[in-house]
C-alpha cells in the first residue's frame, strides 16, 4: 500500500458522506439545490427528517 491508497480511501468515504448529508436534504460541498424543483425537494426532504424525528 502506499499514499494513493490512502488518499483513494478518503475520497471514497467523502463521496459517501456527501451523499448521506444530500439525501437528508442539507446542501453539501458537491451537490446543492438550486432550481425551483430542487428546492421543493429539499423541503420536502426536511420536513420528512423533522416528522420522523417526531415520532421517535
Amino acid at each position: 500500500m502506499n499514499g494513493w491508497f490512502g488518499f483513494w480511501i478518503f475520497c471514497a468515504v467523502w463521496v459517501l458522506a456527501e451523499v448521506y448529508i444530500t439525501t437528508r436534504g442539507i446542501d453539501t460541498v458537491l451537490w446543492q439545490f438550486k432550481t425551483p424543483a430542487e428546492l421543493e425537494l429539499q423541503q420536502r426532504l426536511i420536513d420528512k427528517a423533522a416528522q420522523a424525528k417526531k415520532e421517535d
